[in-house]
């Protein structure tokens, strides 16, 4: 085979080369111009998280490529240079920028990933902004002198022509010289035509067993497909029971919600609970190491944040180290994530050091409180839609009274019972005059739920909102004072103090506001 040197094809492109790194280069100076001016206005208003689609748009995979053929294409006239035994200073330092803008769009990029969880100190924004308009300067002066050998036109000597022609074409640059590579085309004929023979004997004195290895072969393949895709690398959906070394699992429910108990919203932020329930292997009592389930999205590992238990305890009970038996319990996760983070798929991972057991969460999301339906007494409320799936709840009389007479027995001995009366009054607590509020009614709770509020003071204390309207005015009791009998049984009936001007109120209502569910009734 003959081939030719390519010194001369180089040195009559040379300066169509350079046009092309001239054009590259600039796209360099701009990419990195546009993230430096991003770090310089945000740093003025670091308060907003980052969307991972700016994170593509900043820094590009062209972003990496670029610097990438720069430095190929610098090598190649390096090589040129050094063989014309010409000044190679300028792209030796060349290959060095496009490594250093390499290196700084590494580190932007960890910062920008970083902005999009979490905000970042002030000094590591500055710190990417020096990087940055460091990179820029280089790049900047980079290009301009790739310009100047592109176009043929030096500041200095206005006659970089000169230049050029010195590098000299001479003939043995474009002389050919000769690459053997010997292939005999009938050789080749003759081995081809006795492998096919050899392989027709082999076949057919060994069909049977062939066939056999070629089945085997076959289950084996389909064996392993079906191990990893159900076994090894399985991927759980949430209602699925997880056996590991130490506990056994259950992820039931998972919710997505901006609002806590309170219907108070986090800026920037969703918070995503997981209900779970779970058991120990171990007859001794142990806690679980919450930092071993983590929910990824997109590259970003989020872990329980058990400070914000008591800001969905309405959503159920918030891990907080409880020591497991063998017995199942049910508890929730709480991870936090940004608003920039929802529209990816999430994954929940529980790793015992030996294997990762991964989950798909597709949550229910939970939005703002709306009154879902009007009663009245006597009314059963439906709460089938709501977080506490199959359940009920009943109100079946109201009375507001000062006090209130109940009748209890009162057993002087495992034979003799007599009829007695305990009145129920309010705790005069406080400057204002009180009276009772008596609610009586029934709760029906879905075996599912893992929300314990299963009576009417547990419902009504976790979900419930007094109000009533006097005059022009409404008022709102949301943290109940319940007045408990101290011998009768209260059974389904609760006393709830309130203020004497209830007495006067021409409308009274309660809800219970079941997260984005609110379920009204009218009272009065």
């Amino acid at each position: 085979m003959i081939l030719r040197k390519p010194f001369a094809i180089l040195i009559k492109n040379f300066k169509r080369i350079h046009i092309v790194l001239a054009v590259l280069a600039c796209y360099m100076v701009y990419e990195t111009s546009v993230l430096s001016s991003f770090f310089t206005s945000y740093i003025k208003m670091p308060t907003t998280l980052l969307d991972p689609t700016e994170t593509d748009k900043l820094i590009p995979f062209l972003a990496f490529l670029i610097p990438v053929i720069l430095i190929l294409g610098c090598l190649i006239i390096l090589v040129l240079m050094r063989f014309k035994k010409k000044p190679i200073t300028f792209y030796i330092v060349s290959i060095l920028v496009c490594m250093i803008s390499v290196l700084a769009y590494v580190y932007s990029l960890s910062t920008l990933s970083g902005l999009e969880i979490n905000l970042t100190d002030v000094r590591t924004l500055k710190l990417n902004q020096d990087i940055t308009r460091t990179a820029l300067i280089l790049q900047f002066f980079m290009a301009l002198i790739m310009i100047v050998r592109a176009t043929g036109f030096d500041i200095k000597k206005f006659d970089f022509n000169k230049d050029l022609e010195q590098l000299d074409i001479e003939e043995a640059d474009n002389e050919e010289f000769e690459f053997n590579v010997e292939f005999e085309e009938g050789k080749y004929k003759r081995n081809l035509n006795r492998f096919r023979r050899y392989a027709k004997y082999i076949i057919k004195e060994n069909k049977v067993a062939l066939t056999i290895l070629g089945v085997l072969l076959l289950t084996g393949i389909g064996v392993f497909v079906y191990l990893n895709i159900t076994v090894f690398h399985k991927v759980y959906k949430i209602g699925d029971s997880i056996s590991t070394n130490d506990f056994g699992f259950t992820f039931e429910k998972v919710y997505q919600t901006p609002y806590d108990y309170e219907q108070k919203q986090v800026e920037n932020k969703t918070y995503i609970i997981v209900n779970f329930e779970v058991q120990s292997y171990s007859s001794i009592k142990r806690k679980l190491e919450s930092a071993r389930v983590y929910l990824e999205i997109k590259g970003h590992k989020f872990y329980h944040n058990k400070d914000l238990n008591d800001k969905f305890f309405d959503l159920g009970t918030g891990y907080a180290d409880q020591k497991l038996n063998t017995e199942k319990q049910k508890y929730s996760f709480i991870y936090e994530i940004p608003n920039t983070l929802l529209k990816y798929d999430k994954y929940l991972y529980y790793t015992d050091g030996l294997e990762n057991y991964k989950i798909k969460v597709s949550p229910t999301e939970i939005g703002e409180a709306k009154i879902e339906k009007e009663y009245r007494i006597g009314d059963t409320a439906n709460l089938a839609n709501s977080i506490l799936g199959k359940s009920s709840i009943t109100f079946t009389s109201l009375e507001i009274a000062e006090r209130f007479k109940e009748t209890y027995e009162y057993c002087i001995s495992s034979s003799t019972c007599l009829q007695a009366n305990e009145y129920v009054i309010p705790t005069f607590a406080g400057n204002e005059t009180k009276v009772l509020m008596k609610l009586v009614g029934s709760v029906s709770l879905s075996k599912d739920s893992n929300i314990d509020v299963d009576s009417l003071s547990k419902m009504s204390k976790r979900y419930g909102t007094l109000q009533y309207q006097v005059g022009n005015n409404n008022k709102t009791i949301t943290d109940f004072v319940f007045v408990k009998p101290k011998q009768a049984t209260s059974g389904n009936t609760i006393y709830i103090e309130v203020s004497n001007e209830i007495l006067n109120a021409s409308s009274i209502w309660f809800d219970l506001t079941i997260r984005d569910k609110t379920y009204r009734y009218i009272l009065k």
